[in-house]
């Protein structure tokens, strides 16, 4: 069986050919990738969390598909991010009542407090 070149760019000028194993094996690591990405946001965690080398992930940035999928996953992260301001700007951070050194249980619940940081006012409405 012949082996064609399906014309994706993966990193430097190499092209990926055919759809054998180790192209499977590079999609399944780009997912891996890219699901620990969209839950964590940080590279560097993703890389561990899916067992794939950081600098791959660079590599798989030149691939015109795979770009794509990195910039939605990170669309996600920012959502979420966005989110969490939002909410610490109108709920504030929750803190742990203390008294005497020790945690505030009310009926066997932990007591917190929530301040609001200042600098958050921008994400009131």
């Amino acid at each position: 069986m012949a082996l064609k070149i399906i014309g994706e760019r993966v990193g430097g000028n190499r092209t990926i050919r055919g759809k054998g194993i180790r192209w499977e094996r590079m999609k399944e690591s780009q997912e891996r990738f890219l699901t620990a990405f969209a839950n964590c946001g940080r590279v560097q965690q993703a890389s561990r969390w899916a067992q794939v080398d950081r600098e791959a992930h660079y590599r798989w940035l030149e691939c015109d598909t795979y770009s794509e999928r990195f910039a939605k996953a990170m669309r996600a992260v920012n959502r979420v991010l966005e989110d969490q301001a939002v909410r610490m700007a109108i709920e504030g951070l929750p803190e742990l009542v203390l008294h005497n050194g020790k945690p505030v249980k009310v009926n066997g619940t932990l007591l917190y407090k929530y301040t609001v940081d200042s600098k958050l006012d921008c994400f009131r409405a």
